[in-house]
């Protein structure tokens, strides 16, 4: 029997951006993944109200924004009640990656879309399965069964294979062939004969360069670049494709000896991907897992890589040339925007890119230019946006403000207190209402004069409560239900409290209080601000720049040493004093007893990541008023720009030699370029299958395998009579019915139908019996046969013939005859 299929591409057709596709399988209704793209524009996502209420199951394939991006706002905000499924490394690095982008978001804008709350709660609600580990679902009868399958792409990332009955379909987005450094190939290409493939076309007409070339070209640009007296930049995802490239990174300076330059990865946390890549080495490849059984060290803990998750770390690193990874990969905000506005107009440098983003992304169109040479001399148009604290006028105007708010709303609980005392209280205005309450404070603070000293504990208690038993030992009477205490004046948050009592300080006093505190404080900003301040504030041509710590990363001055020549300068000072005391190591300036102390937890139980809150360690103050500016600046482009594909993705050639492979019987193409989708297509049409399919955005499109078939339910006391014969993997059985139409579904219901009069039918006989078969059932038998002119023949009296799907016995009647009648019988299902 067969399914009923539907799919439905919500957003991700025909496009290079986030994707989210649903799935139905009868009545059961899967998503395939929910990316949101780094705008979070709420429009994208509109398509999903309607169908929200109608989504059964969540299945993610990947960590980065693109597959996961807006699972905390369709949880949170729009009510998702499905269960969702992942891996573990999935649903950790995915968490950690949302954290990084909302963290980085607020940096440059005014975000409530949702929360750290939001993502530690939506992120802790997926249920973790294993690679290869097959889970089935009963929900609403569905009776499908899961299995998530290597994809090779990122660390825990899926392919997803999903089964009912006979349908086998295949889930395949952003899958790669080749083996990483940390990832095994995936699996695909070990499926055989899906009813049903959905991939994507994304990389169709891309041809990747071999891995031993691409890591020559990898190398010789770092390379030549330090030693130009350079630095470079190389914007990356936060915990995919980024751990790739850092253990390039890593053995590139234990061959090269590059101990003169800093290797640094710089992002709000980078240390927890990094810890949490530890305590995951099962996940990965066979050459991790030797990696780490020859030199009993994990691979991750690195001995060069510097990890910076503030402004502070990175000032005390030693000044000179340095290899910068940093987030985000696509330069639209974060620390690779504020670290590029520095880069790119000193000529020694270069920006390195190793994956793509989305079109109409900054990134894609540095990409689209590259390779972009140090002497182009490009003028570029970008947008600046900044956090600043209000100050000045403008804080007092907030101050101001907000205490007129706060008055204003204690005006109006005030007006319902006394409202709510009027109503159900003895009092009849205001000072009657404060007058009784000084009567019960001072009845309390005599009542609390009487209490059990210590010389009556070592006394009679019960002699001593005679003796006092007329004084009030509790501290205030209430009347019990249905009386009504005369004094007890509240409301719905309790006693109602004098405001005259608490005085309060003026609004002069407030914004002095203000301002001494922000001027003995530390505000931590992000990398560059100054630069960014000078470009807001119109000051671009200041000559000023004692403080910006990239004046000398792309000079001789560093190269050599890695230190600054001018001993003088505090910066180099802290970096001088931390090489003498060992080094900074891999975590920078962490404590290394706190370092110890999570990887300890995160060794114990890897999920630690996910159960655990975002800690106070964000480079802003939440309490602070503050605004956000925005201005465009022109910027000179006089840095090089590279892009070399350590993407992970199969290529063109990759999937036109694996997918004729696979068979499949349907082809759903989905998440690439028009043009790669169009190729894609006629490819598939001309080497795979005739039933290709490349649905638009919101086009339902029915891919159930046999159209003719028809889906029927049972009456609960009609199949309680029925029964089945065990043919295969399926019970078969005869039966006689008729079909009605209930009102609340669309699958028609099989009644029993009665008749008085039962007609005799002949059997039916299930299954196609090959002749070589029987003979070998005749001979566990005992019944030894010839062959002669394609017939079995049985002591020359008994011939058994098939022609196209008939069986004949021919012979006399005879004790051996119906002993073999029997036998053919047995390998049929007769109903």
């Amino acid at each position: 029997m067969s399914c009923f299929i539907h799919f439905t591409p919500l957003y991700g057709s025909y496009s290079e951006g986030p994707i989210c596709y649903l799935l139905d399988i009868d009545d059961f209704t899967i998503m395939l993944d929910c990316g949101w793209s780094e705008e979070f524009d709420t429009e994208d996502l509109s398509v999903l109200n309607s169908y929200i209420n109608k989504i059964d199951l969540v299945l993610l394939s990947h960590s980065d924004l693109a597959h996961i991006g807006a699972l905390p706002y369709l949880i949170c905000k729009l009510g998702l009640k499905a269960p969702v499924y992942s891996t573990l490394p999935v649903a950790l690095m995915g968490k950690l990656t949302l954290e990084e982008v909302l963290i980085s978001v607020l940096q440059e804008r005014a975000f409530d879309l949702f929360t750290f709350e939001d993502i530690l709660q939506a992120f802790k609600q997926i249920n973790l399965l294993k690679f290869s580990q097959q889970f089935d679902l009963t929900e609403h009868g569905a009776a499908i069964t899961i299995t998530p399958l290597a994809a090779g792409h990122s660390l825990g990332g899926s392919i997803w294979f999903i089964k009912k009955e006979a349908e086998r379909i295949i889930y395949a987005v952003d899958w790669n062939h080749a083996r990483d450094r940390h990832l095994s190939s995936s699996m695909l290409s070990q499926i055989k004969k899906p009813s049903l493939l959905i991939t994507d076309s994304r990389n169709f007409l891309i041809a990747n360069k071999k891995r031993n070339q691409r890591d020559r070209d990898l190398s010789g640009s770092v390379t030549q670049t330090l030693k130009n007296g350079g630095s470079v930049l190389m914007p990356t995802d936060v915990s995919n494709r980024v751990l790739e490239l850092l253990l390039f990174l890593e053995t590139l300076w234990e061959n090269q000896q590059y101990e003169k330059f800093s290797l640094v990865f710089v992002g709000y946390r980078s240390r927890n991907v990094l810890l949490s890549a530890q305590s995951m080495i099962e996940w990965m490849g066979s050459g991790i897992t030797k990696m780490f059984d020859s030199n009993q060290r994990n691979p991750f803990d690195f001995k060069h890589v510097k990890i910076c998750t503030t402004l502070k770390q990175f000032e005390k690193l030693p000044l000179g040339p340095k290899v910068i990874c940093c987030t985000l990969n696509s330069l639209e905000y974060g620390w690779s925007r504020d670290f590029f506005l520095s880069f790119c107009e000193k000529s020694l440098n270069l920006v390195l890119f190793t994956s793509r983003d989305v079109p109409g992304s900054f990134n894609r169109f540095l990409i689209d230019q590259s390779p972009i040479s140090s002497s182009s001399h490009k003028q570029i148009k970008l947008k600046v946006r900044q956090r600043v604290e209000l100050e000045g006028a403008e804080l007092e105007q907030y101050l101001l403000e907000e205490k007129i708010l706060k008055q204003q709303e204690e005006n109006a609980n005030k007006a319902m207190d006394f409202e709510y005392a009027g109503e159900y209280q003895d009092v009849k205005d205001e000072e009657e209402a404060f007058i009784k309450l000084k009567e019960i404070e001072e009845e309390e603070r005599v009542q609390e004069k009487t209490l059990i000293s210590d010389e009556v504990l070592g006394t009679d208690i019960l002699t001593w409560y005679k003796k006092n038993q007329n004084n009030n030992l509790r501290r205030v009477h209430f009347a019990m239900f249905p009386n009504v205490s005369e004094y007890m004046v509240s409301d719905q948050y309790g006693e109602i409290i004098n405001n005259s009592e608490f005085p309060t300080s003026n609004l002069d006093d407030d914004i002095s209080q203000i301002k001494n505190k922000n001027e003995n404080t530390c505000i931590l900003t992000l990398p560059l601000r100054k630069d960014l301040n000078r470009y807001i504030n119109d000051e671009k041509n200041s000559e000023s720049n004692e403080d910006d710590k990239f004046n000398e990363m792309g000079t001789n001055q560093g190269t050599g040493s890695g230190k600054n020549n001018n001993t003088s300068s505090d910066n180099n000072a802290g970096g001088m004093e931390i090489e003498k005391k060992g080094g900074i190591g891999m975590f920078g300036l962490f404590d290394d007893r706190s370092r110890t102390l999570e990887q300890q937890k995160i060794n114990q139980d890897p999920e630690y990541v996910l159960k655990s809150k975002i800690q106070d360690d964000l480079p802003f103050d939440n309490d602070k008023p503050i605004k956000y500016v925005e201005k465009e600046i022109y910027i000179e482009l006089n840095c090089e720009v590279k892009y070399i594909d350590i993407e992970g993705r199969s290529d063109g050639e990759a999937i036109r030699n694996i997918l004729p492979k696979i068979e499949p019987r349907n082809v759903i193409i989905i998440h690439g370029s028009k043009k790669s989708t169009t190729s894609f297509r006629d490819f598939c049409l001309r080497k795979i299958t005739p039933h290709v399919y490349n649905p638009k955005n919101e086009q339902k499109i029915d891919v159930s395998t046999y159209e003719k078939m028809i889906q029927v339910q049972f009456q609960d006391e009609f199949l309680h009579g029925i029964k089945f014969k065990k043919t295969g993997e399926y019970g078969i059985s005869y039966m006689d019915s008729m079909v009605e139409l209930p009102q609340n579904s669309n699958i028609p219901t099989l009644v029993h139908r009665e008749s008085d009069n039962e007609e005799a039918r002949d059997p039916i006989f299930l299954g196609n019996m090959q002749l070589p078969i029987l003979k070998k059932k005749l001979l566990e038998q005992s019944i030894d046969s010839q062959w002669v002119e394609g017939s079995l023949i049985f002591k020359g009296v008994i011939a058994i013939k098939k022609k196209d799907k008939e069986i004949t016995i021919e012979g006399d009647v005879s004790e051996d005859n119906y002993k073999i009648r029997e036998i053919i019988y047995s390998q049929y299902g007769i109903i």
